[in-house]
């Protein structure tokens, strides 16, 4: 407990966002994320987004590229944020994970990028 009190508080003293997984005796893991760059949230309103396996996804269509756009379906069910921006969906997932348990996230590193 001690180990744990001591990683959230290097966390909190942290400017860069952080991804923390914790892997249980079970077998079970917990997995969660730090938010640094908090502003955001006064120009972004962000959602949590399900989705079945087998969700069918089309690429927006490009004004150079011919051809038909890219297309897929999702095999995994999946959660991932998304946000919108002056009522408009962002063209883009924040963080995500999948019933197999895949994850990705965007991390910010201060002073990195």
């Amino acid at each position: 407990m001690l180990g744990f009190a001591i990683l959230v508080t290097l966390l909190t003293m942290s400017d860069s966002c952080q991804e923390i997984r914790i892997k249980a005796k079970d077998g079970g893991v917990v997995l969660g994320r730090s938010m640094e760059f908090s502003d955001l949230r006064d120009y972004v309103n962000n959602y949590v987004v399900t989705e079945p396996s087998g969700t069918k996804h089309e690429a927006p269509r490009l004004p150079n590229c011919p051809g038909d756009p890219f297309t897929f379906s999702n095999r995994f069910k999946t959660i991932t944020y998304k946000g919108t921006f002056r009522e408009k969906w962002l063209n883009t997932t924040g963080d995500g994970i999948n019933d197999a348990g895949l994850s990705a996230s965007v991390l910010y590193f201060t002073d990195y990028c």
